[in-house]
């Protein structure tokens, strides 16, 4: 099964297609996301 006809660059490309089809599918996904670690808040996903 094909979902797409795009083929990412990079893994960035990847990750926010990845996270489109969760967000088209009905789930809730975002890119980049801030989390709270014992070491404090960082940011994951993020679009260096």
């Amino acid at each position: 099964m094909k979902i797409t006809n795009t083929i990412p660059k990079n893994w960035k490309d990847l990750q926010d297609e990845v996270c489109r089809f969760l967000n088209e599918a009905g789930y809730f996904a975002e890119t980049p996301k801030k989390i709270r670690t014992v070491r404090g808040e960082v940011e994951v996903g993020a679009r260096i």
